[in-house]
C-alpha cells in the first residue's frame, strides 16, 4: 500500500501532474489528476437535470445522489422518481460527454442501518432502510457501471471518551493524547442495556451508579467499584451458583463468552442488583399477599369443618323435634354462601400471588435477556449491510456491469457509532465476515468465493470533513490532529478499507461542506496519504451553498493545473472573470448562476454560440 507521511510540519501536496507541465520527467506513477476530482449533484434536484448542470460546469466525474425516502414526488426525490427513460438518458449523456458516475448517495436521511430510533431498535425502521438503499443500487444499477453506494453510518449513540478515550493516540515523538469529551457527558453518560427479543432499550446504568446492600444486617454504600471487584472474582473462580442460574433462566450453560458477558461484566452485575432489589421489594409484597392467601385459606377451611358440625347435628334432630336456629337448613345454606363468596375472592387472590410470582421471575429471567446497546447493533448493522451487499452483487451480475456495485458505508458526525475512523473498520471488517458466514451457511458460495466477494462488494467511505470533527475532541496541537488523523487512515488504506472518498471542509465542529481550503481540515495531507496509499477511487467534492465554486476551489487548494488559453489567469481568485476576456461568470456554469440577457438565461459555449 506504500508509506503514507506522519510530519506535517511542513504541508506536502499531493503530486498531480499533466502532460502539459513542463518537466514531466518528474512523473514517478499514477498520480492524481484534475480528472480525478469529483463533485457530487444537488440531491434535492431532479438528478438528469443536475448532471446536465455538472457536465455544463466542467465536471469529469458526478457522484448522483437523492434526499427522499418512501413513495416519491416533487418535493421528494428519490431514486424512484426518475423512471427508464430518464435512467437511460443519465447513463447516455454521461457516456457521450465522457463523463464518469461511479456513485450514488443513498437517502441523506437515511442514518445507520440498525434500525435505531427513539431510544429503540426497530426491525420495522431497519427494513424500511434496507429498502431504500435497495432500490439506490437498482438506481445505481442502471446508471452506471459499477461503484460505490453510499449510506450514512450513525448506527446507535454511544460514549465517546469510554469507547475510544481510553486509547491513546501516541505521537512520534511519544507523547501520548486521549480523545476527551466535554462537561458533564464524561462522567455521566449511561451504559445502555437492549431486550435483545424485542430491541427495546429498556435499562441504563450509569458509571456514578451507586446502591446498597445488607452485610452482618448493616446497610453499606456501594458504586461500581464493587461490582468491578466482583465481575473480576467471578471470571477467575466461576460460580458454580452463576452458572445455574443463568441456565434456569435460559435453558443451558453459558459458553465463555456469554459467561464473561453477564458475571463478567461490571455493568451487567449492576443492573442485575438494581432488577434483583426491585424484585426484592415485589418478592416483599408477594410473601405479604401469600401470608394473607393463606389465612383466607385457613379461615374457609374451619368454615367448611363448622357447616360440617352444624349438618351433623342438624341430622341428629328428630324432625318433629325444635331445630335450633344456628343449625337450622336456612342458616347452613347462609353458610355455604360464605363460604362459596370466599372461595371465589380466594381463587382471585391466588391468581393475583400466582402473578407475583410470575413478575418477579420475568423480572429476574430479563437479566439474560438484555444486551449492551453495542452488541446488539453492531451485530443488526453488519446483518444490513450483508444482505445489502448480496444485492449489490446480484445486480451487478444481473447488468453485466464492468465494476462491482458496493455498499459504501460513511463516517457520519460524532455522538453515534460509525463516526470514528475505527468504528468505520469494525464495520466493513464486521460486515464483511457476516457477509462470508451468511453466503457459506447458504450455500451460494464457497468460502474463497465468499470472501472475495465480501470485499468487492463491502468498502468504507471515508469522509474527510466529518473526520474533522473529532478535532474538538482532541487533546492535542494542530500538528498533532494532522498525525492522529493519517495514522488513522493509514490504517483504513492498508487494511483495504477504503474504497470511495468524500471531500468537504470545516472547522471542526459542524459539517458545514465549505470548499476546500475554506477551513481547517487536513485535506492536503488526506490526499497525500490516499496518494502514498495507492488509492484508486473516487474523490467525491461534496459543495455545499457555494455549490461549483467548491469545485474549482478544490483544484485551487490541492494545486490542480488547470490551463488556459492566452493564460489570462493569474491567480485563482480571477477565475470567475477570466474566461477569454469575460468579465461575468462563464456562461458554462449553470443557468441558475448565467448572466442575464435580455430577461433570458441562456447557456453557451466558450466560442459563444448558443447551446441547442
Amino acid at each position: 500500500m506504500g508509506e503514507n507521511c506522519h510530519d506535517h510540519e511542513h504541508a506536502e501536496i499531493p503530486g498531480y501532474w499533466h502532460s502539459m507541465d513542463k518537466d514531466p520527467g518528474q512523473y514517478s506513477g499514477d498520480k492524481f489528476t484534475a480528472g480525478k476530482l469529483s463533485i457530487s449533484t444537488p440531491p434535492f434536484k431532479n438528478q438528469l437535470d443536475s448532471i446536465r448542470a455538472r457536465i455544463m460546469q466542467g465536471a469529469t466525474n458526478v457522484e448522483l445522489g437523492f434526499t427522499g425516502t418512501g413513495k416519491g414526488g416533487a418535493q421528494n426525490l428519490t431514486p424512484g422518481t426518475l423512471g427508464i427513460a430518464e435512467r437511460q438518458a443519465i447513463k447516455e449523456i454521461a457516456k457521450i460527454n465522457d463523463v464518469g458516475i461511479n456513485s450514488v448517495h443513498a437517502a441523506m436521511s437515511v442514518q445507520g442501518l440498525a434500525g435505531y430510533s427513539q431510544n429503540q431498535f426497530s426491525e420495522g425502521k431497519r427494513l424500511q432502510d434496507m429498502e431504500e438503499v435497495k432500490r439506490t443500487i437498482d438506481f445505481a444499477s442502471d446508471v452506471t457501471d459499477g461503484g460505490a453506494i453510499v449510506v450514512h453510518t450513525g448506527e446507535f449513540p454511544y460514549s465517546i471518551k469510554r469507547e475510544h478515550g481510553q486509547k491513546p493516540f501516541k505521537t512520534k515523538d511519544g507523547k501520548q493524547i486521549k480523545i476527551e469529551e466535554h462537561g458533564a457527558l464524561e462522567e455521566s453518560w449511561p451504559i445502555l442495556f437492549v431486550d435483545q427479543y424485542d430491541g427495546n432499550v429498556s435499562a441504563a446504568i450509569r458509571p456514578n451508579f451507586q446502591s446498597f446492600i445488607y452485610e452482618d444486617d448493616e446497610r453499606k454504600s456501594i458504586d461500581m467499584s464493587y461490582f468491578e471487584k466482583e465481575a473480576e472474582k467471578n471470571l477467575k473462580e466461576k460460580n458454580h451458583s452463576d452458572i445455574e442460574l443463568y441456565k434456569r433462566y435460559t435453558g443451558r450453560n453459558p459458553t465463555d463468552e456469554e459467561y464473561a458477558k453477564t458475571f463478567g461484566n461490571k455493568y451487567w452485575l449492576a443492573n442485575r442488583h438494581k432488577i434483583d432489589t426491585s424484585a426484592y421489594e415485589e418478592q416483599a409484597r408477594y410473601e405479604s399477599h401469600k401470608l394473607r392467601v393463606n389465612e383466607l385459606d385457613k379461615d374457609i377451611k374451619e368454615k367448611i369443618k363448622d357447616v360440617i358440625a352444624r349438618e351433623k347435628i342438624h341430622d341428629m334432630i328428630p324432625k318433629d323435634k325444635f331445630i335450633p336456629h344456628d343449625v337450622s337448613n336456612v342458616k347452613i345454606e347462609e353458610e355455604k354462601n360464605k363460604i362459596q363468596k370466599l372461595n371465589e375472592h380466594l381463587e382471585i387472590e391466588k391468581l393475583h400471588l400466582k402473578n407475583y410470582d410470575l413478575s418477579i421471575a420475568e423480572k429476574r429471567k430479563k437479566m439474560f435477556d438484555l444486551v449492551q446497546i453495542e452488541e446488539y447493533g453492531k451485530k443488526k448493522t453488519s446483518e444490513s449491510i450483508a444482505d445489502l451487499a448480496m444485492h449489490a452483487k446480484k445486480m451487478t451480475e444481473s447488468k453485466k456491469l464492468k465494476n462491482p456495485l458496493f455498499v459504501a458505508p460513511e463516517n457520519l458526525w460524532d455522538g453515534n457509532y460509525g463516526a470514528h475512523p475505527e468504528d468505520l473498520r469494525n464495520i466493513i471488517t464486521d460486515a464483511r465476515k457476516q457477509f462470508v458466514k451468511t453466503a457459506v451457511s447458504d450455500k451460494k458460495l464457497s468460502k474463497t468465493e465468499a470472501e472475495k466477494a465480501a470485499k468487492d462488494h463491502i468498502k468504507a467511505t471515508f469522509d474527510i470533513g466529518h473526520a474533522n470533527i473529532w478535532r474538538k475532541y482532541f487533546g492535542g496541537s494542530e500538528n498533532e490532529f494532522k498525525q492522529w488523523l493519517g495514522n488513522e487512515v493509514n490504517k483504513l488504506t492498508k487494511e483495504g478499507i477504503i474504497g470511495h472518498v468524500h471531500v468537504s471542509d470545516n472547522f471542526g465542529y459542524n459539517d458545514e461542506h465549505l470548499p476546500p481550503g475554506y477551513g481547517n481540515a487536513p485535506i492536503k495531507e488526506f490526499m497525500t496519504h490516499l496518494e502514498k496509499g495507492k488509492y484508486e477511487g473516487e474523490i467525491i467534492i461534496e459543495p455545499g451553498h457555494h455549490d461549483i465554486a467548491a469545485y474549482t476551489q478544490g483544484m485551487a487548494h490541492l494545486g490542480t493545473p488547470i490551463y488556459r488559453l492566452h493564460n489570462q489567469t493569474s491567480s485563482w481568485t480571477d477565475v470567475q472573470g477570466s474566461y477569454f476576456g469575460q468579465t461575468h461568470i462563464p456562461g458554462y456554469i449553470t443557468p441558475d448562476y448565467l448572466p442575464s440577457t435580455g430577461g433570458a438565461r441562456q447557456p453557451f459555449t466558450w466560442s459563444e454560440l448558443p447551446l441547442e
